[in-house]
């Protein structure tokens, strides 16, 4: 190490000293360069420097960690990673499609009516004929909401009584069950053929208050056996 103090009477080679400095690359300790940068005035050093910086000096840029982008945002004030960004926008910064838009909602803050899921109505004919055993129900066809609705709101039921009758009676049943997974069923008869249309007080047999529909099924079934009626249910509502 560079010898900085002389003792009082101590005497030096100043040429030699002189000489030794020009010869030699000045030391880290002499520049003060033994510790990290850590207050104003201080120099800094290269292996501070390239950290940030090319040998250039160009910026190497940010990156994830700089940001605190190594994990999801959980709390506020806490930047969106992209991979989360991207989840609900497109790089526009738009909406993706089928998320509801700036435009659908109004100055309210209310959702435009034309993007309620109640816009999706349903129209539905089925055929449920009885079984081939007396008195059995034959298969169930059923109804459930589509992807992106929960249920279903019927708003009128023709059961419609074809085919050829023999001497028998034929029971048609429309049978819904409900969120809590409690059922409601609905039957009608008939001897000949024809429509029978579920009248209001039908329909309000239908529904339950504080649940909704899940599921509708419908069947049927003859007092003969190796019935030849067929057994239609038109049906139609809307989706929620």
């Amino acid at each position: 190490m560079a010898k900085t103090n002389l003792a009082i009477g101590e005497q030096v080679n100043l040429p030699e000293v002189l000489n030794k400095k020009l010869e030699s690359p000045v030391l880290q300790e002499e520049m003060g360069l033994n510790a990290q940068a850590s207050q104003n005035g201080q120099a800094v050093r290269y292996e501070e420097f390239t950290v940030k910086h090319n040998a250039d000096g160009t910026f190497k840029g940010i990156d994830q960690v700089d940001m605190k982008l190594t994990t999801p945002a959980t709390v506020t004030q806490k930047p969106i990673r992209y991979d989360e960004f991207s989840l609900k926008h497109d790089n526009t910064g738009n909406f993706k499609s089928g998320i509801i838009q700036n435009e659908d909602i109004n100055d309210n803050a209310d959702i435009a009516a034309s993007k309620l899921a109640i816009h999706n109505n349903y129209k539905k004919s089925v055929t449920a004929n009885p079984s081939a055993t007396a008195n059995a129900n034959g298969a169930t066809v059923t109804l459930t909401p589509p992807t992106g609705y929960l249920s279903l709101n019927p708003l009128g039921i023709d059961v419609v009584f074809g085919g050829v009758f023999g001497t028998e009676t034929v029971t048609a049943t429309v049978k819904v069950t409900y969120a809590d997974l409690t059922t409601a069923t609905i039957e009608k008869t008939a001897t000949a053929a024809g429509t029978t249309s579920l009248n209001n007080a039908d329909l309000m047999g239908l529904f339950k208050d504080g649940t909704y529909i899940k599921q509708i099924d419908a069947y049927s079934k003859s007092s003969i056996a190796s019935s030849t009626v067929a057994v239609t249910f038109n049906h139609y509502g809307f989706y929620l």
